[in-house]
């Protein structure tokens, strides 16, 4: 790992290197286009269709898609009423209550698929970490973080890099194999209310595994979520041990990666602890980086990268990079919608990672932007942390 002194002198470096790499109106994106290699070559790709999103997982690329652990993004209550409508077998005036009854199973299986694709993700990820050879006693996340950094400190000195022991789909069951806690309580629920678990699953979305939200649910969920902070310099490097107390509880309120229940937080807070959350927020960032270096690495790759439209809203719902007033299910399932996700997520990389060994530049990932540096966090790339919107997508994509 680096020393203090050296992290100091590359924390320098980046403070002055990278103030243009923010994007302020149409003319610095065009410049971003021009300027940053990532972001070219990410739209070379994308282009190419050596980038796609799909709609289903099954169809994308097996290593990277984990779709049975996330949520629906198309409600199916017309497509279930319009069939009951074309059915010649149900009288006209038996339509009406055959198509609620018709919703109401197709969620109770639903919600049966959810669980039980919840406690099989657990399951499949319970020895992970024995089976890829790592410490059970050490965060995977963080062995990942240091597997990834000799990775490419071998690729910058051109020897032989050592592969990662897992995928990025094994990455991220382990990751989702904590929603398995909800199933006691969500199975409870389900047997009480039968039919009626979806209206119950609106009004408290939290109760339910991650999988089993409906879009409705999860739009709510996404509402309490959102990345308002927007006062941070991106440029100035924050540690999650030296961050203010106030923003590192803030940030964990608000982010979607980890939960803390907010009990715990008002403990922490009350009693000034702050070595648990601090470390909560290293783990978050380093979750983030690695989910990102496996995306990235994959799309830089010769073979096309086709992610699943689920997946692509779970990457843009983690990094925070949509406003309250969006329905991410909405806009995946529409054509401009879904391209302006997948720019959201360019710009977020092309402020990143541009120049890194991981995209194939020279400098380390922590070289750049110094060791857990919280700043960049969830960052969007655009001065204030604003976001891409559709007015953008004709400078982009001209």
């Amino acid at each position: 790992m680096l020393g203090r002194g050296a992290t100091i002198k590359l924390l320098r470096y980046s403070t002055q290197a990278h103030k243009a790499a923010l994007i302020d109106g149409t003319d610095a994106l065009e410049e971003r286009l021009r300027s940053n290699e990532l972001l070219k070559n990410l739209k070379c790709k994308y282009q190419d269709n050596q980038f796609q999103v799909v709609e289903d997982g099954d169809e994308g690329s097996q290593h990277l898609n984990c779709d049975k652990s996330l949520p629906m993004t198309v409600f199916p209550k017309q497509e279930i009423f319009d069939k009951v409508m074309r059915d010649n077998k149900v009288s006209q005036w038996r339509k009406p209550l055959t198509q609620w009854f018709r919703l109401g199973v197709h969620m109770m299986k639903y919600y049966k698929d959810g669980l039980r694709d919840t406690y099989r993700v657990a399951k499949d990820t319970r020895n992970l970490v024995e089976k890829c050879e790592l410490d059970p006693k050490t965060p995977l996340v963080t062995q990942l973080c240091k597997l990834i950094e000799f990775n490419e400190i071998a690729t910058r000195q051109k020897k032989d890099a050592t592969a990662l022991p897992l995928t990025r789909k094994q990455s991220v069951m382990y990751h989702r194999r904590a929603q398995v806690w909800k199933l006691p309580t969500f199975f409870i629920l389900a047997l009480i209310f039968e039919e009626f678990t979806a209206v119950v699953c609106y009004v408290f979305p939290k109760l339910a595994p991650h999988n089993c939200l409906t879009p409705g649910a999860y739009q709510k969920v996404c509402r309490t979520h959102t990345n308002d902070v927007t006062s941070w310099n991106p440029i100035k490097y924050q540690s999650p041990y030296t961050i203010s107390k106030s923003s590192l509880f803030h940030i964990l309120r608000r982010t979607p990666v980890a939960h803390i229940s907010k009990w715990k937080l008002k403990i922490y807070d009350t009693m000034n602890i702050r070595k648990n959350p601090s470390e909560t927020l290293m783990r978050i960032h380093q979750y983030l980086f690695i989910d990102d270096w496996f995306l990235l690495k994959d799309i830089m790759d010769d073979n096309p990268t086709l992610l699943s439209r689920k997946e692509l809203v779970n990457c843009i719902f983690e990094r925070q990079l949509f406003s309250a007033d969006e329905d991410l299910n909405k806009m995946v399932n529409e054509e401009e919608g879904r391209r302006l996700l997948i720019w959201r997520l360019f710009a977020y990389w092309s402020f990143r990672f541009d120049g890194t060994v991981t995209v194939g530049g020279g400098q380390l990932f922590v070289e750049k932007w110094g060791v857990n540096n919280v700043a960049i966090l969830n960052y969007s790339g655009l001065v204030g942390n604003k976001q891409l919107d559709k007015k953008n997508l004709s400078v982009l994509e001209k």
